[in-house]
């Protein structure tokens, strides 16, 4: 069984971006993913693929919104 049949909504999901934009370059950010890189990462049925972000989860101390108002954009 491949991992097409073992990941359905990845494989789906990655045929859409492929698509988007462009099959060399999100293969390339696979490639990179399972090099151990934070550029691909992907979980379903239990098959995990690539690298999670070490950082994923973490709420940034510092956080100021922008607020779109009136066609004008306001730091809140």
């Amino acid at each position: 069984m491949s991992l097409r049949d073992e990941m359905p909504v990845t494989a789906e999901f990655i045929d859409d971006f492929r698509a988007a934009f462009g099959v060399d370059e999100i293969n390339e950010q696979i490639r990179r993913g399972m090099r151990g890189e934070t550029t691909f990462y992907a979980q379903e049925n239990g098959h995990e693929i690539g690298r999670r972000d070490p950082r994923e989860g973490v709420i940034p101390a510092i956080f100021k919104p922008v607020v779109i108002a009136s066609g004008k954009a306001q730091r809140g």
